[in-house]
């Protein structure tokens, strides 16, 4: 299955998203990939549902929970899959990683995280929320063209963690939360 996606789809794409290179814009991805990594973005993430839990809503916090947990799919995945990392002979790898490459973690942590950012901010204005909005979706970008620019995933890597993340903000909006909701309201409810 990835030997045919690789070669008509990540090949010419990890090219084309691979330019010519520079010094510059290699260190600048290498900050991008450090600072948006999976571990400092569930940090990041825990934080937020601390503050959640301890100064305004435990069922949000609760809400946050699961969604961050969905970051476990990313070691039972790349186990499944066993897909390797790009071969430096196809591409330039300008940063070298252990481990599998689909789907690609950074790609799953980022996207999970903007939705805990949103989710936080869903009491701002719309205009405001719209920027917020936007501002990471571009980061949700840019993450992933860190990772095809430093030739450490393909771009069906990056592509599928943005799916796998999906596929679990959509388990918990339809299927964890509306339990968790019922669950809650059964306790709060006056008992006779």
């Amino acid at each position: 299955m990835f030997s045919t996606l690789q070669t008509t789809i990540d090949l010419p794409l990890a090219h084309a998203f691979q330019g010519a290179g520079s010094a510059w814009l290699t260190e600048l991805m290498q900050w991008i990939s450090l600072v948006f990594s999976p571990g400092v973005l569930m940090i990041s993430a825990l934080f937020i549902t601390l503050y959640f839990w301890e100064h305004h809503d435990r069922h949000w916090g609760t809400k946050i929970f699961y969604l961050i947990s969905g970051n476990v799919f990313i070691l039972i995945l790349k186990e499944l899959w066993g897909r390797p990392r790009p071969d430096p002979t196809a591409v330039s790898v300008r940063v070298h990683e252990y481990g599998f490459s689909f789907p690609s973690g950074h790609a799953i942590a980022v996207v999970l995280f903007a939705a805990v950012v949103l989710l936080t901010l869903r009491h701002l204005h719309r205009p405001s929320y719209r920027v917020a909005w936007w501002v990471l979706a571009a980061l949700v970008l840019l993450v992933g063209w860190s990772r095809l620019y430093l030739g450490v995933h393909w771009f069906s890597d990056v592509v599928g963690g943005y799916l796998v993340a999906g596929a679990w903000i959509a388990v918990c909006v339809v299927g964890i939360w509306p339990t968790l909701d019922r669950s809650i309201q059964h306790i709060n409810a006056p008992r006779l």
